[in-house]
């Protein structure tokens, strides 16, 4: 089940399967075409399609996207390619930008396997 709450500043989905919670993902506008987007649970391969419709928005208008990590306990690699599709969409329309922050080592290892971590630009916060 998805359930979205919005307000002015902030919109928060939140994944639940048989009761239990899966991800939450709140995005927050800080600035003029900028976001930071905190992720915290189970990013599964079940949420890949509703996670990159829910992002990619975001890579179309070319906003600057810090993802927050830090709550992340999952990665699958279906999810960590919908990150290495915004910024592939992101480079071919030459504006927008996103930064990584606040991984676990074992987040952070998904991203070295896979090679992500030379496409993407992790950082500190």
């Amino acid at each position: 089940m998805l359930t979205i709450t919005e307000n002015a500043e902030k919109t928060i989905l939140r994944f639940e399967k048989e009761g239990e919670l899966l991800l939450t993902l709140e995005e927050v506008l800080t600035g003029e075409k900028q976001a930071q987007i905190s992720i915290s649970g189970k990013l599964r391969s079940e949420l890949a399609g509703i996670f990159m419709d829910e992002l990619l928005p975001l890579a179309i208008c070319g906003y600057t996207v810090a993802f927050d990590l830090s709550g992340l306990t999952y990665l699958s690699t279906a999810c960590l390619d919908v990150f290495l599709r915004l910024q592939q969409k992101m480079d071919e329309r030459k504006h927008g930008s996103m930064r990584f922050f606040g991984m676990s080592e074992a987040i952070l290892h998904e991203f070295e396997m896979t090679g992500a971590d030379e496409l993407l630009e992790i950082g500190e916060e």
